[in-house]
């Protein structure tokens, strides 16, 4: 049961971050590749590590398909970061739950392969639940939110990466995979760096108050930690197994989300409108029952 409470303690710290990170990008950073960027430097401290594991310089093909998995995992993050900035943080994690619907897709027309039973059961939960997490009211109408299509590309990003990571850690030991995986954020982040572009929204956040830049630091190293928790959980059981549970993290975000919307309107505000919260309770729980079908 130890891939159980990583799992659970990797939702939970991504949770708390993505509430934090709502705060950040609305309230003061407003630019993704700083964040990007920040994940990635910071990733470095992992080599502090290689004295403790068994550490080894993987064959040049590994080393490759390491370097594009960081890439992968970085540049799946942005769309997520993009939409932070317009889009209630509870209905962008609920709609980062649907990476299932494009194996389904890819499965049937890649594969030739049908959909069992419970399959379709879990497939039709997901479509629904996602709908109606990406329902919103305002003014008396209904529309669909704008995070739809940027987070549907982050899902499949990251469905990729979780494959490839577990790919990774079938030819190299755990940690030597985890080190080099973060080494591969590092050079992601450097390359970033690169674009004038990009040093200048590093030099503008670098003026920013010492608490803003203290807050981004840490969130990120937390990030960093569920990141290896989630890393070390696949390492010991399925990816399927370990993405289900990670289905309850859109309901740690809501709660959080509600309980900051009453209690602390300056730091995060949700719609709490009775048909907003409606269709986002039903989504979220539409979403985590599809998640459980599919894997359980």
């Amino acid at each position: 049961m130890t891939w159980v409470i990583l799992t659970i303690a990797a939702a939970f710290l991504w949770s708390v971050i993505n509430v934090v990170n709502k705060f950040l990008v609305e309230k003061h950073i407003k630019e993704p590749m700083v964040f990007l960027v920040a994940f990635g430097l910071l990733g470095i401290l992992i080599l502090l590590a290689i004295p403790f594991i068994d550490f080894s310089i993987p064959s040049s093909m590994l080393l490759l398909l390491i370097f594009v998995t960081g890439g992968i995992y970085m540049y799946a993050v942005f769309p997520y970061f993009i939409v932070l900035r317009y889009e209630e943080v509870s209905r962008v994690i609920a709609l980062w739950q649907l990476s299932p619907i494009f194996v389904f897709f890819i499965s049937f027309a890649i594969l030739g392969e049908t959909l069992t039973y419970m399959q379709a059961i879990a497939f039709s939960l997901l479509v629904f639940g996602g709908m109606l997490v990406a329902i919103k009211f305002s003014n008396g109408k209904m529309h669909w939110s704008k995070a739809v299509w940027w987070m549907l590309l982050s899902t499949l990003l990251f469905a990729v990466y979780s494959v490839l990571l577990k790919y990774i850690f079938s030819e190299t030991n755990l940690w030597n995979g985890i080190v080099w995986i973060r080494i591969s954020m590092f050079v992601h982040a450097l390359v970033l760096l690169c674009f004038p572009s990009v040093r200048k929204k590093i030099k503008q956040f670098l003026s920013s108050p010492a608490k803003i830049k203290a807050t981004l630091i840490g969130s990120e190293a937390v990030s960093i930690v569920g990141s290896i928790l989630y890393a070390v959980a696949i390492s010991l059981v399925a990816v399927a197994l370990v993405e289900a549970l990670l289905s309850f993290q859109p309901v740690f975000v809501f709660v959080f989300s509600i309980i900051l919307s009453v209690k602390f309107k300056n730091i995060i505000e949700e719609k709490m409108d009775f048909k907003n919260m409606l269709a986002k309770s039903l989504g979220i729980v539409l979403v985590v029952a599809g998640m459980l079908f599919l894997y359980f």
